[in-house]
């Protein structure tokens, strides 16, 4: 009760209905946890073909549940890459519907979807494409429109030509949406921009560069991932070192006056020990702790999951902590995984490998009750390509969740046609 008096039955009732919602929800919390074990059901096998292979982003999720992705093969235009969709069973039914919504033909304006996708409250779907070559972008924004049946309209609304610095080759995360329907997304030089959509919904897009790497600081040689936000606007990324590759938490904060350079702050090296290569988004609490995932490093160089607590006094140094290092055994090994966290304060995430099968894990990290260790639980584990991968093997990039508590991911390989698999696990403990 934090030693409040209770000084009049309206606050009584109040402290006793919050009580009472506590108790209900550790019940819920320990029946579920007791309960059936999770469960995984395969929702799509990519084939290779016209259902594509290899995804290349996270899922996203939009407002009726269906997920959209990204594929690095497929489609009817000489294997290029295709936009996806999976549309939720119909009343009564079990089985998910797959719709190509975009394939890349090979021609000058497009390239290969390699950051999956996201949407806007209009139901417009945004991604990044890659292509090499003299003289042609090296990579590009695109725009997808509905329409009433697939495919989507599609137009190239940003480009960034080797000239200008803006490769983005080395990011494989979305872009992110703000706010009036703005997008923030990073490069792999070291660039930070936002695109602005026209007025009144016609005409060009304007990119804005928000903060450019220069060679100051050897932390921004590049951006690896694409930014997340807090609820004031600051934007979070991770960077990587090209000498020593073990990379850094960044900060960019907005201007005050609303205009001007965005000011960046460096809230975490890695040195190796505690932590290399962070390839994943990372994910700002509503406490304003930052949580994120590397690949590498730690104890074991097999990945770890942290936590950046920011100063009391908002200056100063921000307090880190490992909350999980992966052992490479039975809890898994490299967790290219952005991790989300439910109401309870569990993380969620991924492994691409090891775990009790093998082949990677979906796991759970609960913080502890009242202080010490966050504990760490396999919710599936995935078997590896020598085994039964029926289920896919090698997940990546992290999970979705709907209002059920149903997680949802993707496995780079394995999976009935061996093409990788859309997956869901049920039963994890995910508390909406």
């Amino acid at each position: 009760m934090r030693g409040l008096l209770i000084r009049d039955m309206g606050v009584r009732n109040m402290l006793v209905g919050r009580h009472k919602t506590a108790i209900w929800l550790a019940c819920w919390l320990s029946a579920t946890r007791a309960g059936a074990a999770p469960s995984l059901k395969v929702l799509w096998d990519f084939d290779g073909h016209f259902g594509t292979a290899v995804p290349t982003g996270p899922l996203a999720m939009d407002g009726a549940g269906g997920l959209y992705g990204t594929t690095l093969i497929g489609g009817p235009h000489e294997g290029q890459g295709t936009v996806f969709r999976l549309l939720r069973p119909a009343a009564g039914g079990t089985r998910w519907r797959p719709q190509i919504l975009f394939s890349f033909p090979v021609r000058q304006m497009d390239g290969i979807p390699k950051a999956g996708v996201t949407l806007n409250a209009a139901g417009d779907v945004f991604g990044i494409v890659l292509r090499e070559g003299v003289d042609v972008p090296l990579g590009s924004v695109f725009e997808l429109t509905p329409s009433a049946r697939p495919p989507f309209g599609e137009r190239l609304i940003a480009s960034f030509p080797p000239s200008a610095g803006g490769s983005v080759f080395t990011v494989n995360t979305p872009l992110l949406a703000g706010p009036a329907n703005s997008l923030f997304g990073t490069t792999g030089s070291g660039n930070a921009y936002q695109l602005m959509p026209p007025a009144g919904g016609s005409g060009k897009w304007t990119r804005t560069n928000l903060w450019r790497h220069t060679g100051g600081d050897a932390n921004l040689v590049a951006f690896n991932a694409g930014f997340s936000a807090d609820a004031n606007g600051n934007l979070y990324g991770v960077t990587v070192n090209a000498s020593r590759n073990d990379g850094a938490v960044v900060r960019l904060a907005p201007p005050a006056s609303g205009e001007g350079r965005w000011q960046e702050a460096t809230l975490w090296e890695f040195n190796g020990f505690d932590g290399s290569a962070p390839s994943a988004q990372v994910l700002p609490a509503s406490d304003g702790s930052v949580y994120g995932t590397t690949d590498f490093g730690g104890a074991t160089g097999n990945g770890v999951v942290f936590r950046l607590v920011p100063p009391a006094s908002g200056a100063g140094a921000w307090q880190f902590s490992i909350l999980h290092v992966f052992s490479g055994g039975a809890d898994g090994a490299i967790p290219i995984s952005t991790v989300i966290m439910d109401s309870a304060g569990a993380l969620y995430g991924v492994t691409t490998s090891a775990g009790p099968k093998g082949g990677g894990t979906v796991f759970r990290l609960a913080p502890p009750a009242g202080g010490g260790a966050w504990t760490l639980s396999t919710e599936w584990a995935f078997s590896d390509a020598h085994s039964d991968e029926r289920s896919g093997y090698s997940p990546r990039y992290g999970l979705v969740a709907d209002a059920e508590g149903t997680l949802y991911g993707v496995a780079g390989s394995g999976g009935a046609l061996s093409s990788g698999t859309v997956f869901a696990v049920s039963g994890a403990g995910f508390v909406p």
